[in-house]
């Protein structure tokens, strides 16, 4: 502890932890698009990209605890993002081969009509041409602006290319969830549960449809004697 550059290192760790466990709490949760987890890696990675700049020319103003150690030089830890950016690039790469399937679904307003797919030029066109579209697509989440406006009929391609980006599983971590769920109502105390019972309590666990207890009630035969 008497060391100042191991108590830089350390302070500079600190930071850059915090970073990555906020980034990997964006990256957790239900029903998140995979465009929507590519949006939070792009901007950790332009963030790496301010820091390494901004360390290189000493200032430490996004790393409060390395601040407060003034660490003589910090062209080593403008490195070490240099580093971790080159390894979220590599990471992600096959993803950024299709950044521009992925906008024609996330922001269609915005793409330029000549650097999309020649099946989609007139449908982006189609769109694009239509305020009342834009203000519905500014005003309302992206599914349920594809669920509601944009119909086969007047839009087949890029409703079926939305069909395909919203399917993609951007992480595990519904699997991960599941095995949690798993775990919790199978164990040691109700190990006699059979797979019908344990099959039927996940389904339930897992399932986003919420339960009508009402309806349930009614189709049970009251015991007035009990």
């Amino acid at each position: 502890l008497n060391d100042s550059k191991w108590l830089c290192d350390l302070a500079f760790m600190v930071d850059i932890i915090q970073y990555l466990s906020e980034l990997n709490v964006k990256l957790q949760g239900p029903n998140q698009l995979l465009t929507s987890l590519l949006s939070n890696v792009k901007s950790f990675e332009a963030k790496l990209k301010l820091w390494k700049m901004q360390l290189e020319k000493g200032n430490t103003v996004h790393f409060p605890t390395l601040q407060k150690q003034k660490p003589a030089s910090t062209v080593e830890y403008a490195r070490e993002c240099e580093n971790l950016f080159h390894k979220f690039c590599e990471r992600f790469q096959d993803l950024k081969v299709k950044e521009l399937e992925f906008n024609i679904f996330a922001t269609p307003f915005n793409v330029e009509v000549v650097n999309v797919p020649e099946n989609f030029q007139h449908e982006v066109i189609e769109l694009q041409s239509n305020s009342e579209l834009m203000a519905k697509y500014n005003n309302l989440s992206l599914l349920e602006f594809y669920r509601l406006y944009v119909d086969a009929d007047k839009f087949p391609n890029l409703r079926r290319h939305a069909l395909k980006i919203v399917s993609l599983f951007g992480t595990t971590y519904c699997c991960e969830q599941f095995f949690s769920k798993l775990s919790i109502t199978k164990n040691h105390l109700r190990a006699k549960l059979t797979d019908d019972s344990l099959e039927n309590q996940l389904r339930i666990a897992t399932s986003s449809v919420p339960v009508d207890i009402t309806r349930l009630t009614k189709e049970k035969q009251s015991q007035p004697s009990h």
